[in-house]
């Protein structure tokens, strides 16, 4: 070969092999990333090089891939509640969280973009890991009204702890503290007047309070009775990493109703029992510090009893008054329920300014109520209804203001609309809303189902179901053979994790040698 053949070759392999990337400033390279897809980016041009790593872990690219994907298609925006801090760093092992104080709920992460986008994609991919926490059968919460032995754990959790009801008698007061990440027992919570002689049928932690780390845990009692404790988390203490102090308990006398739903909000408590008994309380502490007590403002007698689910929802209106939702379903003697929603508006030291009382509307939107069948599932997220019927079915209603040409009535007002209707294949025994995240979870025999809420814009509805569920989950992790196949009797959700809590498929009483009577799911999409 000559000696000009040789010096062509060479010069053809030294074009070849140069990297001519290295001659592109990032702004170039960031243009061209930004049509290649969230596979491209972070499957193959990540592990070409570190520069490359560098680049395909942009937040603007990320920013631009979870505005097409998860934000663009619904005109709803994404709402974070306070926990998504800690599952947001979790994930990109990062603290610059910009939180707004408005309405206690995290508007914005704004260098996350990415951390935000796995989350979402594990949402819809069904991506997470399932794991479980065995209890006792006598850790149970009456659901429904007294004499019920439909019985599940009493369930709270936050994003590192999980609380049930604990005990190993009908009458043991103390609540069990576990770890979110292994499911270790940590710890109980017990009352300091251990006397009470009732089981905790509910517990509740605020989702608003004004230290970042620091919640209100509110237990009801079987009796009728209140407990309520400042829980916080704890950091670098390797043996508890939680700290509960008790505020006080409001006791009531042996005999009264069990406790069903509880709301909290600032330093007000209300509680229905499974009598339709609505309690008002109030938490005062001394101006000069001392004992914090437990005040009960307004009491609220029901004139009906039934076995039915109910739910409470509190916020504040645009006065400072406090306005309370009791909402519930009542059977009638035609086979047919009604469902209806309370309004309760008071002010603390006013009492109770009006009240209101919304029925579902027919003829609005075209939409016709639906005749409902027996209720197995109900969840009140203002300003939205949703209950589960034997049917099979799934109704969403809206508390909506409408003006008086659109309803025909003679003034404003607000009314009870239906929106939508889901039709499944079993019934829904479990479900959970947050309009803010967009996401309906249903449970039933079949799995948990991972529902869309969509916006069809004008003409309202204002929220509509997609038409299938974005994934199923099953638990395929092996654990309690004799839970599989049954139905969640109670579920809730946060940013991160679905918490589900299952029964026996069986009577309560028919439990198994080893104890065991019901297992709390956890289904993580934190952990893939």
């Amino acid at each position: 070969m000559s000696v000009h053949c040789q010096q062509k070759s060479r010069l053809r392999n030294q074009l070849v092999h140069q990297d001519w990337t290295a001659k592109l400033s990032d702004e170039v390279l960031m243009y061209i990333l930004s049509y290649l897809t969230y596979q491209e980016l972070g499957l193959k041009v990540s592990r070409l090089s570190r520069k490359f790593k560098r680049l395909a872990s942009d937040e603007y690219l990320w920013k631009r891939l979870y505005m097409v994907r998860f934000l663009l298609p619904t005109i709803i925006p994404p709402v974070l509640s306070d926990r998504a801090t800690g599952i947001i760093t979790a994930l990109s092992n990062s603290n610059n969280v910009h939180k707004s104080h408005t309405n206690s709920r995290v508007t914005a992460i704004p260098t996350k973009w990415r951390a935000m986008y796995i989350l979402q994609h594990r949402w819809q991919a069904g991506d997470c890991r399932v794991s479980s926490i065995c209890v006792q059968p006598c850790l149970s919460i009456m659901q429904g009204s007294r004499g019920s032995q439909n019985r599940i754990p009493a369930v709270a959790f936050s994003d590192r702890h999980i609380l049930t009801s604990a005990g190993s008698c009908a009458e043991d007061s103390d609540i069990f503290v576990w770890k979110m990440d292994n499911q270790e027992l940590e710890g109980s919570i017990t009352l300091s007047q251990n006397d009470i002689g009732a089981s905790v049928t509910a517990l509740h932690f605020s989702e608003d309070d004004s230290e970042p780390g620091t919640r209100t845990l509110v237990a009801g009692y079987s009796n009728g009775s209140i407990g309520v404790w400042r829980f916080s988390a704890v950091a670098g203490n390797p043996g508890r990493t939680w700290m509960a102090t008790e505020l006080c308990c409001a006791r009531r006398p042996n005999g009264s109703a069990s406790i069903l739903a509880i709301a909290v909000l600032d330093n007000v408590i209300a509680t229905c029992s499974s009598e339709f008994d609505l309690n008002i309380h109030t938490l005062r502490t001394p101006n000069g510090g001392g004992e914090t007590r437990c005040v009960r403002e307004q009491t609220l007698r029901g004139v009906i009893s039934y076995d039915t689910p109910v739910d409470l929802g509190i916020r504040k209106d645009k006065n400072g008054d406090y306005v309370l939702h009791l909402a519930y379903g009542i059977p009638c003697l035609s086979r047919t329920w009604d469902l209806g929603v309370q309004e309760v508006v008071f002010r603390i030291g006013s009492g109770i300014t009006r009240t209101n009382h919304y029925y579902p509307v027919s003829g609005i939107y075209d939409l016709q109520t639906p005749v409902s069948t027996t209720l197995t599932s109900m969840r009140f997220r203002p300003p939205y209804l949703v209950t589960a019927h034997a049917d099979n079915t799934v109704h969403v209603f809206a508390l909506m203001e409408r003006a008086r040409k659109t309803t025909g009535y003679s003034s404003d007002t607000t009314i009870l609309v239906h929106c939508s209707t889901l039709y499944l294949g079993a019934a829904v025994t479990a479900l959970e809303i947050d309009v803010g995240m967009r996401k309906l979870v249903t449970g039933d025999i079949d799995g948990i189902n991972v529902w869309d809420l969509t916006s069809p814009g004008s003409p309202h509805p204002p929220v509509v179901l997609a038409d299938r569920p974005l994934v199923t989950l099953h638990d395929h992790s092996g654990a309690e053979k004799q839970y599989a196949n049954c139905a969640p009797r109670w579920l809730s959700f946060d940013e991160g994790r679905i918490v589900s809590v299952v029964s026996r498929c069986t009577d309560i009483s028919d439990t198994p040698a080893n104890g065991v009577g019901g297992v709390v799911r956890i289904f993580s999409f934190v952990e893939s």
